[in-house]
């Protein structure tokens, strides 16, 4: 069964603050185009490290994916970090944003997605 089309907020959403909020309404935002609000994430447990430092989760897996449903989002694809780690931008686009969630607008809170997605079907 081929998925919708989906808007995609790209974040680990360690914490779903006020300005991931702001990325998840966008891709929410998105449903009046006939777009699937989405989010991309990494599983917590496998991300253990942010900038240098030892990151600290506000909350579980199970408790993010709750927070994410209540903000809008209809599909969450969270793998392990080591998963995704080795993928260069083009791998990734292509292989979880195209193929998988069948993303037409992705959107990161820490910086603009360099790699289209429809380049990813190179």
């Amino acid at each position: 069964m081929l998925q919708p089309a989906s808007a995609v907020a790209l974040g680990l959403f360690d914490g779903v603050h006020i300005g991931h909020r702001a990325v998840l309404a966008a891709a929410v935002a998105c449903q009046a185009d006939g777009l699937t609000p989405a989010a991309f994430t990494m599983q917590t447990t496998s991300v253990r490290i942010k900038r240098g430092e030892p990151l600290r989760y506000l909350y579980p897996d199970d408790t993010k994916q709750q927070l994410l449903t209540a903000a809008g989002i209809q599909t969450v694809v969270s793998p392990p970090f080591p998963e995704i780690a080795a993928m260069d931008g083009e791998t990734f686009c292509r292989v979880y944003l195209h193929d998988q969630m069948h993303a037409k607008k992705p959107w990161s809170p820490s910086r603009t997605l360099a790699a289209s997605v429809s380049s990813s079907r190179r």
